[in-house]
């Protein structure tokens, strides 16, 4: 017959390799395994080891769900045409999971022209990212430039930023459309995604500010300027 002790031994050398392994679903998985096969030493005991056999379970619940956590981040993530097309063009510094997971605490969204997503003075309720160029912002019926697509239109409201001009759709579009609250909420719950949120809103900025020189360099100082198109808002 089996001897009670083997088990345990067999859970301490399941527990040992798991400190010997770098990947941490392979240490969470053999912790887990170890947690397992040390119960029929307890159990078998002359009087059963209640209390150990409670502690196993706690560490078994434990590890099961963080080897849950990591199956559900590691399994391929599906994108909608949209959604990849949206992760390519602004979004590639996150992980797909947690743009998935981001793009999903809001909408898609198509306007129409004329609908109006945000007004000056105004708080914004939503981070707004077209797909198309069909954004543009106006003070009064003047019109200072669109937004590219894959531009972030609102993003200063996330860090408590008043909006100083209209935006109109002046065309029909797809757009995203996340709440700021539901932005907040999650980034302070995972520090890495607020750092990262961070980078993409400073280099959403800066491809902004390229376009403009890049537009006020190739500009002549000639009537005919006046027709061409408006500049690309930052």
């Amino acid at each position: 017959m089996l001897q009670p002790q083997y088990f345990l031994h067999l859970a301490n050398i399941l527990f040992v390799l798991s400190y010997s392994v770098r990947d941490i679903m392979s240490l969470r998985v053999l912790a887990w395994c170890g947690s397992l096969i040390s119960l029929p030493y307890y159990y078998l005991q002359p009087v059963v080891l209640w209390q150990p056999i409670g502690w196993a379970a706690v560490f078994m619940a434990i590890n099961g769900y963080h080897v849950w956590r990591l199956w559900r981040e590691r399994r391929p993530v599906e994108l909608s045409a949209d959604e990849a097309r949206l992760y390519d063009l602004t979004f590639f510094p996150l992980t797909r999971r947690r743009f998935v997971d981001l793009a999903r605490l809001g909408r898609w969204a198509d306007l129409e022209a004329g609908d109006v997503l945000a007004r000056p003075g105004q708080p914004i309720e939503e981070v707004v990212v077209p797909l198309t160029d069909g954004v543009e912002a106006r003070i009064g019926e003047h019109v200072l430039g669109w937004f590219a697509a894959g531009d972030i239109v609102g993003a200063a409201a996330v860090y408590g930023r008043p909006q100083p001009f209209e935006v109109v759709a002046r065309e029909s579009c797809r757009v995203l459309r996340v709440p700021v609250v539901a932005i907040k909420q999650r980034a302070e719950q995972d520090d890495q995604l607020a750092r990262t949120l961070e980078r993409i809103a400073r280099e959403d900025l800066a491809r902004k500010l390229e376009r403009l020189v890049g537009q006020a360099a190739t500009l002549a100082p000639t009537p005919a300027s006046a027709s061409q198109p408006p500049p690309q808002m930052p």
